[in-house]
């Protein structure tokens, strides 16, 4: 009987197990964190870097190829765009959340097979402590 562990060491870790996963999945999906997952803008990639990763059109043509052919303008004035001159950021949210969902998944899983097994498993029985019933006779 010694061996078996008693259900308090298994529902003490899925309690904790558990509220990790509460805590995590709060953290996923907080609107207010939206902006945690955009790059800063001074981090942003040229579009000629980005070329292997994005190609934006403007119609039939591409947006790069108008820069660089001078036919992009911006202003009241209509200056021309220089192909330097343009951005792009990417949203890295999957990036960043596939890892939390892997530990809250983990987290999950571990906090419901400790809570299950906890609970079906069964309790010990406690010795008597040599406690004396003061109405029967010694």
């Amino acid at each position: 009987m010694r061996g078996t562990p008693s259900r308090v060491a298994l529902l003490v870790p899925a309690a904790v197990c558990l509220a990790i996963a509460v805590a995590m999945t709060v953290q996923v999906w907080n609107p207010l964190r939206e902006d945690a997952y955009w790059p800063l803008r001074e981090n942003a990639l040229g579009l000629d870097e980005a070329r292997a990763k994005v190609e934006i059109y403007v119609g039939e043509q591409p947006l790069l190829q108008l820069a660089q052919d001078g036919e992009l303008h911006q202003g009241p004035g209509h200056a021309s765009v220089d192909s330097d001159e343009l951005r792009i950021r990417f949203n890295d949210y999957e990036g960043v959340t596939r890892a939390q969902l892997m530990l809250l998944a983990a987290a999950l899983g571990a906090g419901l097979a400790l809570l299950i097994v906890g609970l079906t498993l069964p309790g010990r029985r406690r010795p008597a402590l040599g406690i004396v019933d003061p109405e029967t006779p010694p």
